[in-house]
């Protein structure tokens, strides 16, 4: 199976299959592969000083992400260089399943929702341009934390294939109006 490590841009890892000729195993492509930010409600510093460096993110450098407190699902859209794929097994309930993973600083409150979604970006429309959604709660305030994505559900209505996507979506806190500060890194 090719695994492999995808953005360190967007700064959570992510293992899955690239749509790619070559035999790649286990290589880190966080450096290898170039990502794009789309758009996004709120501001973003993708050269932002780490406001802890520490065991969790010892890098001196991290993504500083300002929520729109007017924008209720306010959301970062990322585009990877080329299509994931693979991503079947990742949506699923099964324990054993792979999770996503990301590295988080917030002064948002405990128990703050983050959720990513995978899709397409030829649709950015919900929920026909999105192939499956991952959530995962914070459990600290200002300190660097890993969280670790569930698998919540492929929506009712979505077009995508696991094979077409090339959108990843980031929201923080959906469903709310807030300005909370969010840094996250691999």
């Amino acid at each position: 199976m090719n695994v492999l490590k995808i953005i360190y841009i967007i700064c959570f890892s992510f293992m899955f299959n690239l749509c790619a000729e070559s035999q790649n195993t286990d290589k880190d492509f966080a450096y290898d592969i170039l990502r794009h930010f789309g758009s996004r409600n709120g501001k973003l510093d993708s050269t932002s000083v780490n406001p802890s460096v520490g065991k969790i993110n010892p890098k001196p450098i991290s993504i500083k992400y300002k929520r729109d407190e007017y924008s209720r699902y306010d959301n970062i859209k990322i585009y990877p260089e080329r299509k994931l794929i693979d991503v079947g097994e990742y949506a699923s309930y099964n324990h054993d399943a792979p999770k996503l993973t990301m590295k988080v600083f917030s002064s948002a409150p405990r128990g703050t929702l983050v959720e990513i979604q995978l899709g397409n970006k030829n649709d950015d429309n919900y929920p026909s341009g999105i192939h499956s959604q991952y959530q995962a709660f914070t459990t600290e305030v200002n300190k660097w934390e890993e969280l670790t994505f569930k698998f919540a559900v492929i929506p009712q209505g979505s077009t995508v294939s696991g094979c077409d996507i090339d959108k990843i979506t980031i929201v923080f806190s959906p469903d709310s109006k807030n300005a909370d500060t969010y840094y996250f890194d691999e």
